[in-house]
Parts: C-alpha cells; sequence; structure tokens
C-alpha cells in the first residue's frame, strides 16, 4: 500500500498511523511510511524500481522528513513484534534511523561510519580498529550465491597483501549465527566478520549501511574514507592496490 502510485494506499496507511486504536497497527503503519521514504532516496536513480524522474534536493529534503518523522513514531511502538520476519518494530525503526543519519557519509568520499559488535566467532570487535590500513568491508551471507563465489578471490587477496597495509573485514547477513560461523571455518574465511544478528539481512548493521543489494562492498582508505563501493569483486584488486600505493607514496613523503 505504501507503494501504490495513486496514492490511495499510502494515504489509508498514514490513516492507520495516525487513529489505529491498536498500538501495533500504529506502530508498523508509521514503520513502513518511514521505511518507504527512506528506500526512495537511498534507490534514487536506480534502474528498473519504477520511481520516474530523479528526486530534486528539495524532493529528497521532504523524502527525508518524512522517513524520519514516521521512523521516530515508530520507535515508540514498545514491544508491538513485526508483522514479518523477526525482532520488535521499534528496534528496527531505530535501526532504519540510523540508516537515515548515515545517508549523508555512505558515499565516496566521506568517512565511513564507525561498526561495533562482535563477529560470527563471538569475538567483539570495531571497523575502526582496522584504522591505517586499507580496507575492504564485504557485506555477504551464506544465501547469497554471488556471495560465497568471491570468497575465492577474497582469500587470495588476503594471502597475496599478507604482511601489507591492508585488511578484509566482513557483515554476515545469516539468522543463524553457528550456520555463518560453520561457513566461514569451512570456506578458510580467516578474516573477521561481524554478524548482524537475528533478524540478518535485516539486522542493525545493514540497516545502518543502507544495505539492499547483496553482496555489496565498500572499499576504506587507511583514513577510513569510503574510496570505491560496487556490488561484486571486478575491480577490487585494482582498487586496493590503488589505495595501497598512496599508503606507499605517503609514508615516501615522510
Amino acid at each position: 500500500m505504501v507503494q501504490d502510485h495513486q496514492e490511495h494506499g499510502r494515504a489509508f496507511v498514514e490513516e492507520m498511523a495516525e487513529k489505529s486504536p491498536v498500538a501495533a497497527v500504529r506502530g508498523q503503519a508509521a514503520f513502513e511510511l518511514g521505511w518507504q521514504a527512506k528506500w526512495r532516496i537511498t534507490q534514487d536513480g536506480v534502474r528498473g524500481l519504477g520511481f520516474g524522474t530523479k528526486l530534486t534536493d528539495a524532493g529528497r529534503e521532504a523524502q527525508t522528513a518524512r522517513a524520519e518523522k514516521y521512523l521516530t513514531r515508530a520507535t515508540t511502538a514498545g514491544d508491538a513484534p513485526m508483522a514479518y520476519g523477526k525482532g520488535t518494530v521499534a528496534a528496527h525503526a531505530r535501526a532504519e534511523l540510523a540508516g537515515l543519519k548515515n545517508l549523508a557519509t555512505l558515499r565516496v568520499g566521506k568517512a565511513a561510519p564507525d561498526i561495533v559488535g562482535e563477529t560470527v566467532e563471538g569475538a567483539k570487535f570495531k571497523l575502526s580498529d582496522t584504522r591505517g590500513k586499507v580496507t575492504v568491508v564485504v557485506f555477504w551471507a551464506t544465501w547469497c550465491g554471488p556471495c560465497m563465489r568471491m570468497v575465492p578471490h577474497e582469500k587470495k587477496l588476503v594471502e597475496r597483501l599478507q604482511g601489507r597495509p591492508f585488511a578484509l573485514v566482513g557483515v554476515n547477513g545469516d539468522d543463524d549465527r553457528v550456520k555463518a560461523r560453520d561457513a566461514a571455518r569451512d570456506k578458510g574465511m580467516t578474516w573477521p566478520s561481524f554478524w548482524s544478528g537475528v533478524d540478518g539481512a535485516d539486522g542493525p548493521i545493514a540497516r545502518a549501511w543502507n544495505v539492499h543489494t547483496w553482496p555489496t562492498v565498500y572499499v576504506l582508505d587507511a583514513r577510513g574514507v569510503i574510496r570505491f563501493t560496487g556490488h561484486g569483486d571486478a575491480k577490487l584488486d585494482e582498487w586496493v592496490d590503488e589505495l595501497l600505493a598512496e599508503v606507499g607514496n605517503g609514508a615516501r613523503g615522510r
């Protein structure tokens, strides 16, 4: 309904968010309205989604305000469960708000937001622990065929750059931590991978980084600035080598 191009469905959901006597319905309706507005921003310009013209600056501001309004309202839904998937409306809304806040920084030339959490192995870890190294962040999952096909290439990259200022960090989108851990061990993924939680692809890390396509790849320079993004490994070696050359030139310059 929130995707209704004729506005009828969206108007109905807006009324439910405002007037439903059931708190869980109000929360879910508000969440969907906020999610749709944020989705409109993150997917602006993506082919095949039927949005028509790209957002103007004013349109982007309006969608941002709409997303913030409804997602903030959804955070007050208490322990109301999501109508689909796992978790509560409030928890999902908070994660989407984090992603909304990160929209301005999750782009080339901006410092990547930190990730603080646990790896699939259960170890405490922060993305900022890799500062000073060229870092590749890969959002992957066992259910994602293209993600798993990248693993042999990632292993070769890690082996080739052993001893260099380089780090590979995964973010796993499985809802089963044991399955993710076992897959990482079986495939020889020696690098750390954050676990995004029981909500899998809709977990807080994936939502905060506005990841809708798996795999999604971010390449950060030694300062933690996003320099390249993509959805595969076609240019990964080229990007990494370019940034490692910058680290080497800087070291000689000092």
